[in-house]
């Protein structure tokens, strides 16, 4: 739809990135009236629409804004995260350091490099892969969804683990990604053809 309908809307015509935007909620907002998962739904509404018309100039400005969009929500996100820190401090001790540390620098990394055995990824790239995925912004999804239908006795523990998960993930991802990405990129000029 976003491709072709309407052609004579000066909207279609204008090609504007927004479009990304309206068809994400409105995927996540017709998926939850009907009871099902407005996030996965979306998150397939992206897959989707990035297979769907490769070669189309509008998948490039889509993918842009979508892209734009992302970062800024993602910095946001991450000064609310900030913000709260200081209120979850209290609720950390040494055991919920160890499954943050474990949760970025263990158990991520091993299961995505088993997710992508049998891939064309070269050893660095495949780490790389595996250890740079996702900060854990979904999780604040997944643990809003799970308090509002049950009751924890140690919620404040969960979103303190959570907010530190993504904390050293940002921090430690962030300052060396770049160096990570370049040396997997060596190793994929270095490799014979």
């Amino acid at each position: 739809m976003l491709f072709s309908f309407p052609k004579a809307n000066p909207l279609a015509s204008t090609a504007s990135g927004v479009l990304a935007l309206a068809g994400v909620l409105l995927c996540y907002g017709a998926t939850e009236i009907v009871e099902g998962y407005g996030f996965i739904a979306a998150f397939v509404c992206g897959l989707t629409l990035r297979r769907a018309e490769k070669d189309h100039e509008f998948h490039g400005r889509l993918h842009s804004f979508s892209e734009a969009i992302e970062h800024a929500l993602t910095a946001v996100l991450l000064l609310l995260i900030g913000g709260a820190l200081p209120l979850l401090w209290p609720e950390l001790d040494w055991r919920h350091i160890a499954i943050a540390l474990s949760l970025v620098f263990l158990i991520r990394p091993l299961v995505g490099w088993l997710s992508l055995v049998g891939t064309d990824l070269l050893g660095r790239e495949r780490l790389v892969v595996a250890a740079y995925g996702v900060r854990g912004i979904g999780s604040i999804y997944y643990l809003g969804f799970a308090t509002s239908h049950f009751a924890f006795v140690n919620e404040g523990q969960l979103w303190a683990t959570i907010a530190l998960t993504i904390l050293i993930s940002t921090v430690v991802h962030g300052l060396t990604a770049g160096a990570a990405v370049e040396h997997a990129t060596e190793e994929k000029r270095a490799a014979p053809a």
